[in-house]
């Protein structure tokens, strides 16, 4: 038999009894009608969780909307999932790197053997849309952090695996969409359908992911000119290639090699 707790909901300001092991999901399910948003997320204990999280003693619980700062995050992280499964489907044997926000949205390259073009844009965001109408769960996985390695090994992410390999956790939380695993700094939506409003446009070399417009939720944000942020990310990219760190793993890599002195030298130099 479950046991009773309470928990405090700060959206209603009452307590509220459950049973220990229900969801954020099932819990938001038992106010819904008391809460006037769907949440994309939530905050227990002041930390922030998915809506998948099994509570299963005393907590503050806090439902966050898409408005939220932590609900506009965890937006983003799952739209970034949604487009590195449309690339794994539409080009296969093509890596995306997600490299940094610009112009209101998020510059992205594909490295391998193809063309940017205005038609491969279109199919790719075609696959997108396709994914948000199935609503697949993203799902929450924890792992000990060997078998994780392998299952990103098999997936070509070897820029997480060199993380991972280099931080020394015992056991790496990672989500799965379908077939496909990925990891993040933070908690996804509980599905693909709660990720309506997006773009993707061609961008300088490479592609641009617009998220939701912060004033307009129905909407994907407009794009800005921000040539010289552009030009100043470039450099730093360039000088990221020119010392050899081109990401945490390789710098993990560098200290453990103790010849960090030697890239602060060159860094310093250049």
């Amino acid at each position: 038999m479950k046991s009773e707790i309470k928990i405090f909901c700060k959206n209603i300001n009452e307590y509220v009894p459950i049973n220990g092991g229900e969801t954020l999901i099932d819990v938001y399910n038992k106010l819904k009608e008391r809460i006037n948003f769907t949440p994309i997320c939530a905050r227990v204990n002041n930390k922030t969780e998915n809506m998948h999280y099994p509570i299963f003693s005393p907590k503050q619980v806090e439902f966050l909307s898409y408005n939220s700062g932590s609900g506009q995050r965890a937006y983003v992280r799952s739209l970034c999932m949604i487009l590195y499964k449309a690339v794994t489907e539409c080009c296969p044997g093509v890596k995306l790197r997600i490299e940094h926000a610009i112009s209101k949205g998020y510059y992205c390259r594909l490295i391998g053997n193809i063309e940017i073009t205005g038609e491969l844009v279109e199919r790719l965001l075609k696959k997108m849309r396709e994914i948000v109408d199935k609503d697949f769960p993203f799902i929450r996985k924890e792992k000990l952090t060997t078998d994780v390695i392998k299952i990103f090994e098999s997936q070509g992410l070897y820029d997480k695996v060199q993380l991972l390999q280099t931080t020394q956790q015992l056991y790496t939380v990672f989500y799965q969409l379908d077939n496909l695993c990925d990891s993040y700094y933070g908690c996804l939506a509980p599905s693909t359908g709660m990720i309506y409003a997006f773009d993707l446009i061609p961008y300088e070399e490479g592609l641009l992911l617009l998220g939701m417009d912060s004033e307009n939720e129905k909407e994907a944000s407009k794009p800005i000119v921000q040539d010289k942020m552009y030009k100043a990310f470039t450099e730093y990219v360039n000088f990221n290639h020119i010392i050899g760190v081109k990401n945490a793993g390789e710098l993990n890599r560098a200290i453990e090699k103790g010849v960090s002195s030697d890239l602060i030298n060159v860094a310093e130099a250049l």
